[in-house]
């Protein structure tokens, strides 16, 4: 249940109805590498709480970016270590990845984080320096569709940015309950409604998606600082999950 009041909170920050009309403003932050966290010590845990070095639990934005971190210093011969990052994803489930720290480089994570506090390593860490930020992809919160009617949507551009969208059959309110956004069954929209998919521009015209579909999600692969778009979707009066 906690799950769901976290779900509707987010979709009513990032959301502004008129009648049947909506529109979602998406305004990501400019990618940061070292944004989280800046020259993390040696060492087996660190949080937001604990270190000074921990800046931030998030881009700040409202968006779940995937995160980087940047080794500094060489590591020994034959020593991959871990670090687990803990957060929250876009829909505000609590959320893990591992990555495999590299030599001196960079690596990203697969999983999106709304919000990141803390990262633990075991004790073959790294023996340099680590940065932890985010990088210009993320996914938006999951936005409820009513599955019995068509959906008409028109997005607006600034700046140069690549969107595609993802799309759920299954109702996420319903069991069985996931235990977070990207273990969803999502469909990706290019088998979906491809005029919505891959978007880099203005809609030239409204685009139609058929029903059938009960959530779905923007996931933007690349954008330029500054870069911001806007949705306008209708349908059918949506009663938000309570």
């Amino acid at each position: 249940m906690k799950r769901i009041w976290i779900i509707t909170a987010l979709l009513l920050c990032m959301s502004v109805a008129t009648g049947n009309e909506r529109r979602f403003s998406y305004d990501p932050a400019n990618a940061d590498p070292d944004g989280i966290a800046d020259a993390l010590t040696t060492g087996t845990d660190w949080s937001l709480s604990g270190d000074s070095e921990w800046l931030l639990s998030s881009a700040g934005d409202l968006l779940a970016h995937r995160l980087i971190a940047t080794t500094a210093g060489d590591e020994p011969a034959n020593n991959d270590p871990l670090m687990t990052f803990t957060g929250t994803d876009a829909d505000g489930n609590v959320i893990t990845d591992t990555v495999t720290l590299p030599n001196a480089t960079t690596v990203e994570s697969s999983e999106y984080f709304l919000t990141v506090t803390s990262a633990t390593t075991g004790a073959n860490a790294t023996v340099g320096t680590v940065d932890v930020g985010w990088v210009d992809e993320f996914v938006s919160q999951s936005i409820k569709l009513d599955g019995n009617y068509q959906s008409n949507w028109q997005i607006n551009l600034t700046g140069t940015i690549s969107i595609d969208t993802d799309w759920l059959v299954k109702d996420r309110l319903r069991p069985p309950l996931l235990s977070e956004q990207n273990v969803e069954p999502w469909l990706d929209g290019s088998g979906v409604q491809a005029a919505l998919d891959a978007e880099t521009g203005d809609s030239s015209l409204a685009v139609v998606v058929l029903e059938g579909y009960k959530w779905m999600r923007f996931r933007v692969n690349s954008y330029t600082d500054t870069a911001e778009f806007d949705v306008y979707f209708t349908q059918k009066e949506v009663r938000q999950p309570r």
